[in-house]
């Protein structure tokens, strides 16, 4: 019986420890599992803590032999080598997880390692293996019917198209995509697909619809913290910069720029150097530009970044070029061809192809320029990018003008113009206007909801601890209706408020469109351009055409954005009055005083400020007949104060009013009195209209006075 019982005691004791193993086993399997989550959760804003925990998931794993969970640390050992540039090493460990997941016919594991090689493939610039892999991914995600997953793979697929500059077929696979994700009510994918078709219709020339795309993505990052796009604040600072908007972009890029130094993400902190470095070229603040292009370069070149490399070189090249250091310029735009040709990017060839042949326009190597910038053309208009093919009809036209062939000179301002007006339109303009005012609005009114139902919950907590009496439940009441009034006429104030500086700001900008270019000169400076012609003055046609053209673009560019360079309004003022004297019979003597202690390039004023002003002299001032025709423009800054003078020697404005229909009335003056209202309010500063006649003075002619609401840059 001894024996039996002893026996009987050894079974039950085996069992117990195989149960308790089985216990552990299941124990450590849970525990593998979360530190995989937080692996996932963690491994693009802090690989370094993602590499310890892989090194503690990775023992436990191979202490109990889990096989699967072994391929996906391997697969995260991968990606966090991804994150942090070292595409050889990730490729190792991507391969090595392949092997893993395919020997255990893992589907998912597969799908998702295919999918990160091509990512990697797409970094060595290698597009076409990179394609190839994301179709491989796409084939198994259909097997597995996973939606999210196919998403993701043709939004890889879309970026590649895009970057090859195939937009139609990119922007086809990126609304599929966004289709399914919508669908699923994935949240990071929409955003992520949103961005970079605002990227996409950016590129393409359609502001409009790429604001409304980013605005999109824009309201799901903020919303949620777990939501992280890499290049949204990229996207956003572009699409602002191509809007002659540069403070808003540099916003955007530094913001960016800060995140990524704090992770340190080598490949996206020379991403947002070289977006940074492009606004600094802009404002014309060199030295720092030349600083985050050159650290950039080193960055891209550090981690094997071919697209990222091109990019850098293009872009010190580009400054090179302003600075006139050509030799320079040439070599890294030499440079920067010859490895896009490589890779076979071609939308990339057309910067260097644009820049070396704009250095030999420079030199007035036309017919090297004339071949280089072909070649630009080409691939603009097989990319489909309409500001690519309005740049380069630009300095087409003055390429023709130094080979003195007028004749294409003259067709390739007529492209120039018909592009400038396809992406500055008034259309455009508005469309931007509404949605940035609607998402604005849509944010405030949000913000408002939730400090509503934030308060409504203290309330209800407050109302639930004072119900002891009867008094207190009363206050508690009256507080609430209190809250609830104030709160709901803050809203009501803030709609009001927001529809009332919504329709102010489109009424004063469709007045001030309108009052850019009258028909009336429009129609004469081209009936001016036809009688040239018709005499054969090619010459001089070509030149009025140039100046009539320049006046165009900086009115329109000037226009779009709030405030502009006192340069570039002086730009306009000179290129108007060279067109009016071109034309007229008797030309104007102009003047312009300009302190030197006042910077024309750091000062920005409101556009169109002074120009109308300069229009009533030249329309209403002078007889015809008048000889000695006289406009002096003079600047001071005095008490904080930049006064602009505008003078004439006319026939002062008494006569002027009694010689012309009286109940005329300049609409360009009026708009610039309702517009220095509207500014003295947002500024914050004094402004002040004054037109007098200068016979009390003495004198003949009229004087206008005008104290302009300004900012330094």
């Amino acid at each position: 019986m001894s024996g039996t019982f002893v026996n009987f005691a050894q079974t039950t004791d085996i069992e117990k420890r195989q149960q308790e193993a089985i216990n552990f086993k299941e124990q450590d399997s849970i525990r593998v599992e979360r530190m995989l989550d937080t692996i996932y959760e963690t491994y693009p804003n802090d690989p370094t803590g993602a590499r310890l925990l892989a090194d503690q998931a990775e023992a436990i794993a191979e202490k109990i032999d889990l096989k699967i969970p072994r391929a996906t640390i391997t697969y995260f050992r991968g990606y966090i080598e991804k994150v942090e540039s070292n595409n050889d090493k990730a490729l190792l460990y991507f391969n090595q997880a392949l092997s893993s997941y395919e020997a255990l016919d893992h589907k998912q594991g597969i799908s998702y390692t295919l999918n990160a090689m091509g990512n990697v493939y797409y970094r060595k610039g290698n597009f076409d293996k990179a394609i190839e892999y994301y179709k491989k991914a796409m084939v198994v995600d259909k097997e597995l019917n996973s939606p999210k997953d196919i998403a993701s793979s043709l939004m890889n697929i879309a970026n590649i198209y895009a970057d090859q500059g195939n937009y139609d077929s990119a922007i086809n696979n990126y609304l599929k995509s966004l289709e399914i994700r919508e669908e699923i009510k994935d949240e990071y994918g929409i955003a992520k697909t949103s961005s970079n078709l605002g990227s996409v219709y950016t590129e393409q020339g359609n502001f409009p619809k790429a604001l409304e795309f980013y605005n999109k993505a824009l309201e799901i990052t903020e919303k949620s913290e777990n939501v992280n796009i890499e290049y949204l604040y990229s996207n956003l600072g572009i699409f602002y910069k191509n809007n002659n908007q540069p403070n808003k972009a540099l916003f955007y890029f530094k913001k960016g720029l800060q995140k990524y130094r704090a992770i340190g993400n080598k490949r996206l902190i020379a991403r947002y150097l070289n977006d940074t470095g492009n606004v600094y070229k802009e404002l014309k603040d060199y030295e720092k530009a030349y600083s985050c292009f050159d650290e950039a370069l080193a960055i891209n070149e550090q981690i094997e970044n071919q697209v990222g490399v091109t990019f850098s070189l293009n872009n010190l090249a580009d400054l090179q070029l302003i600075r006139q250091h050509y030799s320079e310029a040439y070599k890294n735009y030499e440079k920067a061809l010859t490895l896009n040709k490589k890779m076979g990017y071609t939308i990339g060839l057309y910067r260097p192809l644009f820049g070396m042949a704009t250095i030999f326009y420079h030199q007035k190597a036309y017919t090297k320029a004339l071949d280089n910038a072909l070649q630009a053309q080409r691939i603009a208009i097989e990319t489909d990018g309409i500001t690519a093919q309005r740049d380069i009809a630009k300095l087409l036209s003055d390429i023709y003008i130094g080979l003195k062939d007028y004749k294409n000179a003259f067709e390739t301002q007529k492209v120039f113009k018909k592009m400038n007006d396809s992406v500055f339109n008034k259309e455009n303009i508005q469309k931007i206007t509404r949605l940035e005012y609607e998402y604005k609005y849509q944010k405030e009114l949000d913000a408002a909801k939730t400090k509503e139902i934030t308060l409504t919950k203290k309330i209800k907590t407050v109302d639930e601890n004072l119900a002891i009496s009867q008094r207190q439940t009363l206050y508690a009441i009256i507080g609430i209706l209190l809250l609830a009034i104030v709160l709901g006429a803050r809203i009501f104030i803030l709609r009001i408020r927001n529809i009332k500086s919504i329709n102010e700001n489109i009424l004063v900008e469709q007045k001030l469109l309108r009052s850019q270019m009258t028909p009336h000169f429009v129609f004469n400076s081209l009936s001016v351009l036809q009688g040239m012609i018709l005499n054969k003055e090619f010459k001089k046609a070509v030149t009025y055409l140039s100046k009539f053209s320049k006046l165009l673009r900086i009115t329109l560019e000037n226009s779009r954005d709030k405030i502009v360079p006192l340069e570039n309004e002086l730009q306009a003022l000179d290129n108007y009055v060279a067109v009016q004297n071109l034309g007229a019979e008797i030309p104007y003597e102009y003047n312009l005083h300009l302190p030197s202690a006042i910077d024309k390039e750091k000062i920005c004023i409101p556009p169109m400020m002074i120009q109308p002003f300069v229009e009533n002299a030249i329309e209403h001032a002078f007889h015809k007949t008048d000889a000695n025709k006289k406009i002096d423009i003079t600047f001071t800054f005095k008490d904080h104060k930049l006064i602009c003078v505008i003078e004439d020697n006319g026939k002062g404005i008494e006569a002027e009013s009694t010689s012309s229909n009286p109940d005329k009335k300049s609409l360009a003056t009026t708009i610039t009195s309702e517009r220095l209202q509207l500014l003295a309010k947002e500024f914050k500063v004094e402004t002040k209209l004054t037109i007098e006649n200068k016979k009390h003075l003495g004198e003949q002619g009229t004087r206008v006075t005008i104290i302009l609401p300004y900012q330094y840059t």
